[in-house]
């Protein structure tokens, strides 16, 4: 029994010190000193995970950290860069591995910060290594469940508003005003909030002019005036661009406040 607890303590050390050698530090990668890289294209490479980052127009993305996280212990991570064609490729020690990629873009005399999307989300092992490519989504469902891609618009009534609405009949359209973070055009949008929330969510970050109506089912939709929350001025319809509650974090959002019809 000692023989056997001895190995297994031997074993669990051994696994220890690989993982935790890439805590914190840059090994080589596909970025600016090896553009190409190799990621993105070919098959497994064992102890390396390498990949192709692009943008919506499917164009590279450059000079972006690339975070490869122990899934297992704390704080443990190596990190890669992409190349001038948008590559990257990092070499990973034994064990459970998973990527991430942030960036960040100025739009409208602001910094976000911008999640991008994995094309395969799940953890990889090091010994088999992986092919993670990422592409920045402007909308639509993150792997995580109910977080999307998109900033979200939060609805509350005026205080003191004597007219009760349910926030769920609360119809927003959204008509860009200008182009979008990632220099496109976008398009109007029109949503209410989902079953069981007071938001509306995933709209396309960029500048806005908002308008709203009460509109429940069968019912003919009424206008609404509208405010940025804790604001003076109830309008016809606000212009606005989203906030970011928490610097450091990839959240976007709204806070409106409307007054019932």
């Amino acid at each position: 029994m000692r023989t056997f607890l001895r190995g297994v303590w031997t074993f669990w050390l051994a696994a220890a010190l690989v993982a935790c050698s890439g805590n914190g530090s840059s090994v080589p990668d596909g970025g600016s000193d090896n553009p190409g890289g190799g990621g993105g294209s070919g098959g497994l490479e064992g102890g390396v995970v390498k990949g192709l980052v692009v943008d919506t127009q499917g164009k590279p993305l450059q000079n972006l950290k690339v975070v490869v996280e122990n899934t297992v212990f704390l704080a443990s991570y190596v990190f890669g860069t992409t190349g001038q064609d948008g590559r990257y490729r990092v070499e990973v020690p034994n064990g459970s591995w998973k990527v991430s990629i942030q960036m960040e873009r100025p739009f409208q005399g602001r910094t976000y910060k911008i999640d991008l999307a994995p094309e395969n989300p799940n953890a990889f092992a090091g010994t088999e290594g992986a092919v993670r490519n990422f592409t920045w989504k402007l909308t639509g469902p993150r792997a995580e469940q109910d977080r999307f891609y998109g900033a979200s618009v939060n609805i509350y009534r005026v205080p003191g508003d004597e007219v009760y609405f349910e926030r769920q009949d609360v119809e927003l359209t959204f008509t860009p005003d200008g182009p979008l973070i990632d220099g496109s055009t976008g398009q109007a949008v029109t949503a209410k909030p989902p079953a069981g929330s007071d938001s509306v969510r995933d709209i396309a970050l960029g500048r806005y002019v908002i308008t709203a109506r009460l509109a429940p089912a069968g019912q003919t939709p009424k206008p609404m005036q509208l405010r940025l929350r804790n604001t003076e001025t109830l309008q016809d319809s606000v212009t606005a661009i989203f906030n970011t509650p928490f610097p450091d974090a990839a959240i976007h959002e709204l806070d409106l406040e409307l007054k019932g019809p």
